[in-house]
């Protein structure tokens, strides 16, 4: 369905700043399907839409993989591998790399 709507937009750096953002503020959410659900939208969309770094993004994305990397640690046995899996493949791609993971798994911010 988000990908649907790639094809009517033109500015595709507009959309995934919005799909970054939609996930930014439901990777906290507390039931367990809707957390899986927005991290397998953000691995999609990673695959599909193949992002360009852009300073405007690069803060989402920050956020987004240090609370992912709080889930790796998960109770829920679910949300725990699908954080792993998702995580897992996040190095592959443009605007998150190796070295913004390493970054997200190293802070010592509030954990």
């Amino acid at each position: 369905m988000v990908l649907a709507e790639l094809k009517k937009t033109r500015n595709r750096e507009e959309f995934i700043g919005a799909c970054l953002f939609v996930v930014k503020n439901l990777i906290d959410d507390k039931i367990a399907s809707v957390l899986i659900s927005t991290m397998l939208l953000m691995s999609e969309m990673m695959k599909k839409l193949k992002p360009q770094a852009s300073s405007y993004n690069q803060p989402l994305v920050e956020f987004i993989l240090e609370k992912m990397s709080d889930y790796i640690g998960h109770m829920n046995e679910k949300v725990r591998q699908t954080a792993e899996e998702v995580y897992s493949n996040f190095p592959i791609y443009h605007l998150i790399d190796k070295e913004n993971c390493y970054r997200a798994l190293t802070s010592l911010g509030k954990r």
